[in-house]
């Protein structure tokens, strides 16, 4: 009796195409009558709100940023039209916080400043307390 031949791959190949072609018309079939069931329906509706909501929360990110980038471009504009020394504000959009921000550094550098001048003069003991009013005066 003569042996079968083996299979060579190239028709192992074409007979697993035809068998996975034949079970997906299979499930095809059944996945059409499953999407008439009234649970898939209750599935397919909560997942459309699914979408829904994803695509309110991309609408209300897009506007917050947008948003937050008017305001950082206000700030911006304040800031550099400011004529108060050593206020500035600042805006963060993590908390949504917009402060003003007192650069301490700054006014005492200021003072420094102001108080090495105004004590050049030799009667700078006698006068201190009046420079120190005056200077203060000037800064607030």
């Amino acid at each position: 009796m003569a042996q079968p031949k083996e299979l060579r791959r190239f028709e192992i190949d074409a007979i697993a195409h035809r068998i996975a072609e034949d079970v997906k018309t299979s499930k095809t079939k059944a996945h059409q009558k499953l999407r008439k069931t009234s649970a898939y329906k209750k599935l397919e509706k909560i997942a459309k709100e699914y979408a829904s909501i994803d695509e309110t929360i991309k609408e209300l990110e897009t506007k917050r940023r947008k948003t937050s980038d008017t305001i950082d471009s206000e700030v911006s504009k304040w800031n550099a039209h400011n004529q108060e020394e050593h206020v500035r504000f600042q805006w963060s959009q993590y908390g949504a916080r917009l402060e003003f921000d007192f650069n301490e550094w700054s006014l005492k550098e200021d003072v420094q400043r102001r108080l090495a001048i105004a004590l050049i003069a030799p009667d700078f003991r006698e006068r201190l307390e009046e420079i120190i009013a005056q200077i203060t005066k000037d800064l607030t």
